[in-house]
């Protein structure tokens, strides 16, 4: 194949036409990888910026807690718009220890 300088290779170009729902899927796919990799980049960023490693470490655990709050919040405000019933179903040790001896 010959191909001029600044010519799209391709004999037969597949129609990536996308519907509207489905350009609206992709955008907020880029828009929250966008957002993870601003995140994990700036994470990187000041951990480079440390002086030792031992600051490093310590920056790492502090990451790491603030990580932990959020997620336990995130989780507690999941939980508490949730409405699950409890089973109040008879475990094994509950139907043997009303048995007589």
């Amino acid at each position: 194949m010959n191909h001029t300088t600044g010519q799209w290779p391709i004999n037969n170009p597949v129609d990536l036409d996308e519907t509207e729902q489905q350009g609206r899927q992709h955008l907020q796919l880029v828009k929250e990888r966008a957002r993870c990799l601003i995140i994990r980049d700036s994470i990187r960023a000041h951990l480079a910026e440390q002086p030792s490693p031992r600051a490093v470490r310590l920056v790492q655990r502090l990451y790491n807690d603030d990580v932990d709050r959020m997620a336990a919040d995130a989780i507690t405000a999941l939980t508490s718009t949730e409405t699950h019933p409890v089973s109040r179903s008879r475990t094994p040790r509950d139907a043997t220890s009303g048995g007589a001896a």
